[in-house]
């Protein structure tokens, strides 16, 4: 009985090896010539914190620019001085949410990857 268990565990362990994808060990990254495994997957957290960088570092220059007036730049494209002055104020107004709205964003994508 002991030999038909040895021999069980044998068959076992050479499905384990044969089952292994020939394109596990083709894949090459840099250091696993100094480890010997690959690196761990990135977490989620890290793409989301990434992609939060990226969107204030985008939004944020054009909320500056909006909170420090953009009637200079609307009057020069021909727009009248009554709507400049209104548009001014409106982007002043809704700056902070142009900065919210974009920290949503990337949270709510996050949140519909997760199953």
């Amino acid at each position: 009985l002991k030999r038909k268990h040895d021999d069980v565990k044998e068959d076992e362990e050479e499905l384990l090896t044969v089952a292994k994808p020939d394109s596990y060990n083709s894949i090459v990254n840099i250091n696993d010539s100094y480890t010997g495994r690959p690196d761990p997957p990135l977490l989620p957290l890290t793409y989301l914190y990434r992609g939060i960088f990226i969107q204030l570092v985008l939004v944020i220059p054009v909320g500056l620019w909006w909170l420090s007036g953009i009637k200079p730049v609307l009057l020069s494209l021909g727009q009248g001085e009554s709507l400049s002055e209104m548009t001014e104020e409106y982007l002043k107004i809704l700056t902070p949410g142009l900065w919210s709205y974009s920290v949503n964003m990337t949270l709510t994508t996050l949140l519909q990857t997760i199953e």
